[in-house]
């Protein structure tokens, strides 16, 4: 497995990640949505809205798994946060040197499939991804792929408005004091 880079800036991406206040938080039906959409449009087994702090991958919102996190370090999208144009599409992770021998592709999860895109703030920053996911290597159309770009600006508008709300209730904090 290679494991994924950590940028130069990686403080300055999580201390604008921990702005939203939302590691740790309640599932909520608007991202729920989100990743059962992406289930469904790609027609795959496991969909994420995750985030990804100094040392784990959260999900906010998953389908086809109950787990709640991952360690950084193998996460798959960590590979994604890197890369801030691009969705990272991997028809079969077997096959590719990142992955092919990651714990999460060799091991009990056995994912032979990945796509994702990053989720990014305003500032430029990856916060986390949209992804899908698969136990057996599969193929994406590029309208499938475009929705996933469509998802992850959805799960953006979301976040910025979360990040209103709580930088408004620090304003009321304040100036009542």
């Amino acid at each position: 497995m290679i494991s994924p880079l950590i940028q130069a800036d990686d403080k300055e991406r999580v201390r604008i990640l921990e702005l939203y206040n939302i590691h740790g938080t309640e599932e909520e039906a608007e991202y729920d949505a989100i990743a059962q959409l992406a289930n469904s449009i790609c027609d795959r087994k496991i969909s994420l809205v995750s985030f990804i702090d100094m040392e784990r991958q959260w999900f906010k919102a998953h389908a086809g798994t109950d787990l709640k996190e991952n360690s950084r370090e193998l996460a798959l999208c960590s590979h994604t946060i890197n890369d801030l144009e691009n969705a990272t599409y991997i028809p079969d992770t077997r096959k590719d040197m990142r992955f092919k021998f990651s714990p999460v592709v060799t091991g009990p999860s056995n994912i032979q499939f990945y796509a994702g895109v990053p989720i990014l703030s305003p500032e430029g920053y990856a916060l986390g991804t949209v992804c899908v996911m698969d136990h057996v290597p599969k193929k994406l159309t590029r309208d499938q792929l475009e929705a996933l770009v469509i998802l992850k600006t959805l799960v953006q508008k979301l976040l910025e408005m979360r990040r209103a709300r709580f930088a408004d209730d620090k304003k009321e904090i304040s100036s009542v004091k």
